[in-house]
């Protein structure tokens, strides 16, 4: 998984990605150093889990992959079925190109997962 993630990594304007389990505990991370492990695995773990939540209170469907815009980055989250798979990246970033690429890693990550038990 490890792997996925540093070729994740290397497009431009990604800063870090992360997957975590769906109670927060870190699978695999490389983020930018400083960044809080525990914390930011815990707070992607809660985010995806509200929006899960509200899309099945609102009766749209299971979360796939959603996208938060904060005033300087973006933060592209994706359910891998045991987990999360969370991306950050620069405001300015190609959008389409990230959420492709998120959609890529997200089915290799459910493949390694199920290949492996």
């Amino acid at each position: 998984m490890r792997e996925i993630l540093i070729e994740l990594n290397r497009n431009k304007g990604v800063l870090g990605s992360l997957i975590t389990l769906k109670d927060g505990i870190p699978v695999e991370a490389v983020l930018s150093e400083g960044v809080d492990l525990a914390t930011f695995s815990a707070t992607i773990s809660e985010v995806g889990q509200t929006i899960s939540k509200s899309e099945r209170l609102l009766g749209i469907g299971e979360l796939q992959q959603a996208i938060i815009e904060t005033s300087t980055s973006r933060l592209f989250i994706a359910d891998v079925g045991f987990g999360y798979l969370a991306v950050i990246a620069q405001l300015d970033v190609n959008v389409g190109m990230i959420k492709l690429l998120v959609t890529e890693a997200q089915k290799d990550i459910r493949n390694i997962r199920f290949e492996e038990g």
